[in-house]
């Protein structure tokens, strides 16, 4: 008994282990298989899935207004009045109704339903391709803090050994003092930049994980470079027309527009139109209840229920000037702001769409000339560097050729993540899956 106590502490601590493992070891992450965890973890979308799944709910269930209404009862009376002396003042009845009310409403109701699930798939899509850009934006960022880290930490061992050479050449009387104590300095100056480049890239990373739903505590590493995607010339022109049908954002306002549409209809036929109501009750009632045997035979109860059909109209409704009326007159002031809204953001589409392209070609550009720019600046530090050590250039010469170097350098990693950027918004405005532009 007490081995079988012993094994199964053993396999619980085991479980614990290997739980605890899970969840706080060390996890790598691309670009993809972050953007898979954050569509699968992320708080925000779940909402918007939730909000879907309601939607869906009430499309699938909107049928049910063809279900009647159904009320039962059961009562049990006594007269007023005294009744005959043959008679009991005691009635006991019971009943079962069914209602049900038709209109032109009712089946504009129903489409109604479907639309607005329409809208909230579209909704929970561009909530999930927002979501995915930015992480994918998040995850690059990353990748340029760290990139400027290793340029500080390197620039950090590159200003060591300028100290060692200064004190070597103070010591064979090359240079003066002051020069060593220029390299010291230029040293320490460095080291509060790597702390702050060290802290911003923390905040960056709890950020990241919030968007993908892990732990704090979890240690994350991120594995990719910063290189923008190789893609041919842009012709944004061309490319418009698919865009202004794909986008999501001008999807969701014209699945909008639909609903408010159906919605000023159902409000317009629910006021101004004629409502048929059907109704059917099952009403049994049984005098003297309290008498022996008159619950033994059925021919002791009659029916007091009733079939009816009526058509009812509210005419207050059709005034002008009535609360139906300005409440249809509001939605069709609704619908055309819609419209509105429709045509302003297409323009603006369009304008940015143009705008990215150039952008994009700019960004490329500018990458090649500052790749040029740094094979120069390493030449000339170089050159600075191996006259200093002989003693005819000063330190200072050396100090302006490596912030140089590392200007050029800070300068192409920062372009390059401008360009990828640059390059997820266009997918993103073209409403194309993020990569598309490359397989073009």
């Amino acid at each position: 008994m007490k081995k079988t106590r012993l094994c199964f502490f053993a396999l619980a601590c085991a479980l614990c282990l290997l739980a605890q493992s899970g969840l706080f070891a060390d996890t790598t992450l691309s670009v993809d298989k972050a953007v898979e965890l954050a569509i699968s973890r992320n708080l925000s979308l779940e909402r918007s899935r939730i909000d879907a799944l309601a939607l869906k709910r009430a499309n699938d269930s909107r049928w049910n207004v063809f279900v009647p209404g159904v009320e039962t009862s059961a009562a049990l009376s006594r007269a007023n009045q005294t009744p005959p002396a043959d008679s009991s003042p005691y009635t006991a009845s019971g009943s079962v109704a069914l209602r049900l009310s038709l209109s032109p409403a009712t089946f504009t109701g129903m489409k109604q339903a479907a639309a607005d699930y329409e809208r909230g798939l579209i909704s929970l899509e561009k909530a999930r391709t927002l979501l995915e850009l930015n992480v994918r934006k998040i995850f690059y960022e990353l990748l340029l803090l760290e990139e400027n880290i290793k340029l500080t930490w390197q620039n950090i061992l590159t200003a060591e050994k300028r100290v060692s050479q200064a004190e070597e050449n103070y010591r064979g009387g090359l240079v003066p003092e002051l020069d060593s104590l220029s390299a010291k300095v230029s040293l320490e100056n460095l080291r509060p930049s790597l702390d702050e480049q060290i802290i911003a890239r923390q905040e960056q990373l709890d950020l990241f994980k919030m968007y993908l739903g892990i732990q704090p505590e979890e240690n994350v590493h991120i594995a990719g470079s910063i290189e923008p995607e190789i893609l041919p010339a842009l012709h944004t022109e061309s490319l418009l027309p698919t865009a202004l049908a794909s986008r999501l954002d001008l999807q969701e306002l014209r699945r909008i527009r639909d609903v408010s549409i159906l919605n000023r209809d159902t409000t317009k036929q629910s006021a101004l139109l004629p409502v048929l109501s059907l109704g059917w009750a099952y009403s049994p009632a049984l005098s003297d209840p309290f008498a022996s045997g008159r619950w033994n035979s059925y021919d002791n109860f009659y029916d007091n229920g009733v079939f009816s059909v009526s058509l009812s109209l509210a005419i207050d409704n059709l005034l002008p000037g009535s609360a139906a009326r300005n409440s249809i007159a509001a939605l069709e002031d609704s619908i055309k702001k819609q419209d509105s809204q429709i045509l302003e953001l297409t323009r603006q589409a369009g304008v940015e769409i143009e705008t990215l392209g150039k952008k994009i070609d700019k960004s490329r550009k500018t990458i090649a000339a500052l790749l040029l720019n740094a094979q120069l600046a390493e030449r000339t530090y170089a050159l600075t560097e191996e006259a200093y050590r002989q003693g005819s250039r000063e330190l200072l010469s050396l100090e302006n050729a490596a912030n140089e170097l590392q200007n050029a350098r800070f300068q192409i990693a920062r372009e390059k993540y401008t360009c990828i950027t640059l390059i997820l918004d266009l997918e993103y405005a073209l409403g194309l899956s993020f990569g598309t532009l490359k397989e073009k």
